[in-house]
């Protein structure tokens, strides 16, 4: 009598299928699957900018503290393979501010503005981050550049009332 295959089939991928596969588990929030599938595909080719910058936001993305380093020096790494992604820029900012460090952080929230002037995430972002260092026209700038381009986001608006009332 015939009995049911129990092993798992093994089918072959290319790289960038495997890659989609990682970012669609990453997207899911099945973020082991995903991790274990980037860092496998970085063993295949250590120098794929795509690889190291999603492995190292999923790594921000978990928020453990002992992970922050490995997360942005991935990241760092990714926009120096390719630094014309400009979004990449914006999410290295928000790594680098969450650890702490300010001058990087503007420093990436301004190259995604560099590459992308209608990026709203980066200009807003670089407005709390102006306005948390006491440079408030600074901040009000960046709101308000985001707000002429996008006038109907929310959260832009709720940052900049936060400006203009000194919070």
């Amino acid at each position: 009598m015939p009995t049911p295959a129990t092993s798992a089939t093994e089918v072959e991928l290319s790289f960038d299928e495997a890659l989609r596969m990682a970012m669609s588990l990453h997207r899911e929030m099945r973020l082991d699957g995903a991790e274990a599938l980037y860092r496998r595909l970085l063993q295949l080719v250590p120098d794929d900018a795509n690889t190291r910058h999603f492995l190292g936001m999923l790594l921000y993305q978990r928020g453990r503290p002992a992970e922050r380093d490995e997360a942005i020096r991935l990241m760092t790494e990714s926009v120096q393979a390719d630094p014309m992604v400009a979004a990449w820029h914006n999410n290295l900012g928000n790594a680098l501010l969450e650890g702490h460090e300010h001058e990087a952080a503007a420093l990436a929230y301004q190259r995604c503005i560099d590459l992308d002037p209608r990026n709203v995430e980066a200009l807003n972002n670089q407005g709390c981050l102006l306005r948390g260092l006491g440079r408030p026209a600074e901040a009000e700038a960046s709101f308000l550049a985001a707000l002429a381009i996008f006038p109907d986001v929310l959260y832009v608006h709720a940052n900049y009332a936060m400006l203009l009332a000194g919070v």
